[in-house]
């Protein structure tokens, strides 16, 4: 499809990507890396008549094993990182020509809602028990 006419824009900066529809054909999928190695993968695909597949619109999570092809796709991403994290997530659709495309990478997440552990602010039980689970990591 050709870009959208400035008026269809939106007023702000934005990150514009292409719709593909192998979203709604196959799902995307998200790779799992703690430390530079793969963990886990998993497809999320949206409810029928959908395009959405986060589940507060009816997506469906299901687990998923890649190839070796696709985890060197992956890979390939994380390749390109001048350091490795200690946490991504490689988030991926099925382009036109069949081949992986990167969509997010994401290395934020997930949110952990801390605020809802016990305690508030240093004597935050979920906080301290991340902070510990990150020092024996290092």
């Amino acid at each position: 499809d050709p870009f959208p006419h400035e008026a269809e824009l939106p007023p702000e900066d934005a990150l514009v990507q292409p719709f593909l529809s192998s979203v709604v054909e196959e799902g995307e999928y998200s790779f799992l890396y703690f430390g530079g190695e793969f963990s886990h993968g998993l497809v999320k695909r949206p409810k029928n008549g959908d395009y959405r597949i986060q589940s507060i619109f009816g997506g469906i999570e299901e687990t998923y094993y890649p190839t070796e092809a696709e985890l060197k796709d992956a890979q390939d991403v994380l390749d390109n990182l001048k350091f490795e994290p200690l946490y991504a997530r490689v988030d991926l659709l099925r382009g036109v020509d069949g081949g992986l495309k990167l969509i997010e990478l994401e290395m934020v997440e997930p949110y952990l809602y801390l605020p809802l552990a016990p305690g508030e602010g240093k004597d935050n039980k979920g906080a301290q028990m991340l902070a510990t689970s990150l020092l024996k990591l290092l």
